[in-house]
């Protein structure tokens, strides 16, 4: 199929303009034993170097002041999601925990440990994949905006697993061989825009009575059809800084890691006042939100009567060494591979390409 480049520049130079943020797929929506069918499209990330952005933040809990029986989260992003290489003091923060479990299990106090790994695991982030695509097969999934053909997926840990171990084993770019030159100088890099896919097929599937996306896999390369085209093409790409919050200023971190860490106190049964301030939305530009899951889980759960256990009770040291837990914000630079490594995969394979050529 001929493509007019001349046509498609001016298309695109005239496309109207891309709104801030979008609402991701609720892929969760997707029923067992049925899969979606997505184009990833060729959105480079700065910080992965690849066509996914990472969403990293690390989750805090406060008492909603409205309504004590309930739970509100605050996500705090990590100063990784806008460069690996930084050093992140809310994760260094949850790591001295994880630290301080081991010790308290070498020691024998396993009630202790696990406690405290608890606490721990409850602070932790949970990275999530953020992909732009095309979605040629719905499979009963609402479409959150009709209006725009270029969504947002934000994948979680074990589909997103998935698509990045296609860069390990297959010699490929899901979203496609690059071939077509300078669509014109933007926001958007659309000089290397790709007319061949590897459609990804999202399953879901059930283990164990919960949903699992292991089964989901890459299809057969094709090519977008003239449709998909003229779509991105009129309606441009989102840029990440569209999808990512707002790269904290060093007074906003500094808030964070107070934050963090009385609500790791609260946790921990620390005298700490953790009910949430609305204000606190308003100073780090971020918004709680409140925790459903925990409803879920106490509905679940039988009415169990409360039991003193002696055996429990944590040791003078081990409260000790929590309290020292709760108020180290400080530590040292770290760096992260990830980059670096998927510079080295896709550099590669652009060479591959062009000794091929």
């Amino acid at each position: 199929m001929a493509i007019d480049l001349e046509k498609l520049r001016k298309r695109y130079k005239a496309r109207k303009p891309k709104k801030m943020g979008a609402k991701t797929i609720p892929f969760h929506q997707l029923r067992t034993n049925k899969e979606m069918i997505l184009q990833f499209l060729p959105a480079i990330s700065e910080t992965t170097c690849a066509y996914w952005a990472i969403r990293r933040t690390f989750p805090t809990y406060w008492v909603d002041p409205e309504d004590d029986s309930k739970r509100i989260i605050l996500h705090l992003p990590s100063p990784k999601m806008y460069d690996p290489a930084e050093f992140c003091p809310l994760g260094q923060s949850v790591s001295e925990l994880y630290t301080q479990r081991d010790e308290l299990e070498n020691s024998g106090e396993d009630a202790e440990a696990k406690r405290i790994g608890a606490v721990a695991s409850a602070h932790w982030t949970k990275p999530k994949m953020l992909l732009q695509c095309l979605v040629s097969e719905w499979s009963g999934v609402d479409d959150p905006d009709e209006d725009n053909p270029v969504k947002v997926i934000c994948l979680t840990k074990q589909s997103s697993e998935v698509v990045e171990a296609g860069l390990e084993t297959g010699d490929f770019m899901p979203c496609g061989s690059w071939e077509m030159p300078d669509l014109g100088d933007d926001e958007y890099d659309m000089d290397d825009f790709m007319f061949k896919c590897t459609p990804f097929h999202l399953k879901k599937t059930k283990q164990g009575g919960h949903n699992n996306y292991s089964a989901s896999h890459y299809g057969a390369a094709s090519r977008y059809t003239q449709e998909q085209i003229d779509d991105v093409i009129e309606n441009g790409l989102y840029s990440w800084d569209q999808l990512l919050p707002t790269e904290p200023t060093e007074e906003q971190y500094e808030l964070m890691a107070e934050l963090q860490a009385i609500s790791i106190a609260a946790m921990l049964g620390e005298s700490v006042d953790n009910t949430f301030d609305p204000e606190w939305e308003k100073e780090l530009g971020l918004k709680g939100f409140e925790d459903t899951t925990k409803k879920e889980e106490d509905k679940k759960k039988p009415e169990r009567k409360k039991v003193s256990r002696k055996s429990s009770e944590p040791s003078k040291e081990a409260k000790t060494k929590a309290a020292e837990t709760v108020s180290s914000v400080k530590g040292r630079g770290s760096k992260s591979a990830m980059a670096v490594n998927l510079r080295k995969r896709i550099q590669a394979k652009a060479d591959k390409e062009a000794a091929s050529a």
